[in-house]
């Protein structure tokens, strides 16, 4: 019997950002090989259940570094493509900011990660320099300049003038801010085109940075230029869900707010956080679901 002609295009694994869409599509793609190779018939070769890959693919659970070894040599990846979905497996399902930085500075290793992702190295530049934000919202001041060292008396923190300059060079380049016929400096309208695992790690870091400066305003601003609010209490996760929901809808009212015209002398930052102190209960192992 002939063999169906083999017409999906083999999938550009530099492209991707997660490993469970990177191997959810190449198996559509070794299906349509000549050899037909399966979820199951895949699951057999590397005696794994097919329940246990599945569960895998779906995000219920992890791919192992030493499972996806025994899986790459049946899945005809070359040396850098397994290394590079090795860094994957890093990035998509570490639990801390240190380990999966880490795994982003390897991905700058891949030239092809670079070519194939442009926008993802852009954008976290931007959200992981908190200054680099603040300068873009600065220009919406009446008085702002385009000169570092005035930005330098304004903006909160420790930047030296030499960062401020990179900011600015940055911004300029990739038209987060734009000098108009006037001479005035403005942020154009541009969306913030970023996604996957790099723009979480992105936005943790981000969070990070305002986090701490939120910290030395205890101690460097006013009480009545600065709102800090938060209590602790023993909840159930059907509350968490009502109090995360309380906070998103608080931050699009809010976000709402931003979009009313107005006259601005500052810039600030609203962080609104949710987050357990303690851990969860683990489940006793044989207890009844």
């Amino acid at each position: 019997m002939a063999h169906a002609q083999h017409t999906r295009t083999r999938p550009q694994v530099h492209e991707y950002q997660d490993y469970r869409l990177l191997l959810r599509d190449w198996l559509k793609f070794l299906k349509t090989s000549p050899e037909g190779i399966t979820l199951r018939s895949l699951a057999k070769e590397c005696q794994v259940s097919a329940s246990n890959l599945s569960m895998i693919l779906s995000g219920s659970r992890k791919l192992s570094v030493a499972l996806f070894e025994q899986l790459a040599p049946r899945l005809g990846l070359s040396p850098s493509e397994q290394s590079y979905v090795k860094v994957l497996l890093v990035l998509s399902d570490s639990q801390n900011l240190s380990s999966g930085a880490d795994a982003f500075d390897r991905l700058n290793r891949f030239k092809k990660f670079q070519r194939k992702n442009p926008a993802e190295f852009e954008v976290f530049r931007y959200l992981t320099h908190w200054y680099y934000v603040a300068i873009r919202e600065m220009t919406a001041l009446p008085e702002f300049k385009l000169d570092a060292r005035w930005i330098q008396s304004r903006l909160g923190g420790e930047i030296s003038v030499r960062e401020i300059e990179r900011a600015l060079k940055f911004l300029l380049e990739y038209h987060y801010i734009e000098t108009r016929a006037d001479g005035s400096v403005r942020p154009p309208e541009r969306p913030i085109e970023c996604k996957g695992e790099v723009f979480r790690l992105a936005l943790s870091k981000y969070h990070r940075e305002l986090l701490k400066l939120g910290m030395s305003s205890l101690d460097d601003v006013p009480s009545d230029q600065r709102q800090l609010l938060g209590f602790t209490l023993a909840v159930d996760q059907n509350y968490f869900g009502k109090v995360s929901n309380i906070l998103k809808k608080a931050y699009d009212d809010i976000m709402a707010l931003a979009q009313e015209p107005k006259s601005s002398d500052r810039v600030v930052h609203v962080e609104m956080a949710l987050f357990p102190v303690t851990k969860a209960k683990k489940k006793q192992e044989g207890s009844a679901k």
